[in-house]
């Protein structure tokens, strides 16, 4: 098995399609070889949220520059595969930040301290692959008009578009998790109310750019 890692050093080389796209060539490529295994990575690279496709295949007189499918390959004694990078959104064109930003300030919620935390994890590369640095946003009102009632309101309004996939009560507060999608751990997202020693606060947090 070809290990993220190996192909991380051939990533800049390897062609960019559209999803559509990739699948349509993946597809031939099965029908014209001996293909044993098409291997899928996700990461972010570059500020975008990246799929490697490694089709594996028996031939031995293909190599980068010298395929039919115009594509870059990695190779070893037994063969070589063939490798596509897909670009399945720009993390810049962030539409969950956006969303709980635009609700935020019309309940009078002012995210006003706002950092990137930064998380060394493979929750997106796999349990068995190297992992990679991501960034997470992470934002605060410390002084919110009333933070229960603003809180539970912010709470309300994403859930009419975000599934509620956890909810933490606490003795001030909550803590509620969000995913768009239900499987797919980058759409995860937080909203926190609860008051503190320091003081009540309202947080965001999220992974940056979704």
């Amino acid at each position: 098995m070809i290990k993220l890692k190996s192909l991380l050093k051939e990533y800049r080389k390897a062609v960019i399609l559209s999803p559509s796209k990739a699948k349509k060539l993946i597809a031939t490529i099965k029908k014209q070889e001996r293909v044993s295994k098409v291997f899928k990575h996700k990461a972010t690279y570059d500020g975008k949220m990246t799929t490697i496709y490694s089709i594996r295949a028996r031939n031995k007189s293909h190599y980068s520059g010298n395929n039919p499918y115009g594509l870059d390959m990695s190779r070893d004694s037994k063969g070589g595969s063939y490798l596509i990078r897909v670009h399945e959104g720009i993390l810049t064109e962030a539409k969950i930040s956006s969303d709980v930003a635009r609700a935020a300030k019309k309940l009078g919620i002012k995210f006003d301290k706002k950092k990137v935390r930064t998380i060394f994890t493979n929750d997106f590369t796999g349990v068995n692959e190297p992992g990679e640095n991501v960034k997470y946003d992470s934002w605060m009102d410390m002084d919110p008009e009333d933070y229960l009632h603003q809180g539970r309101e912010l709470v309300k309004v994403l859930s009419r578009k975000y599934k509620i996939y956890k909810k933490v009560p606490s003795r001030t507060g909550a803590h509620i998790v969000f995913r768009k999608d239900k499987k797919d751990k980058k759409t995860e997202f937080t909203i926190t109310y609860v008051k503190s020693m320091a003081g009540p606060y309202i947080n965001y947090e999220g992974l940056k750019g979704q």
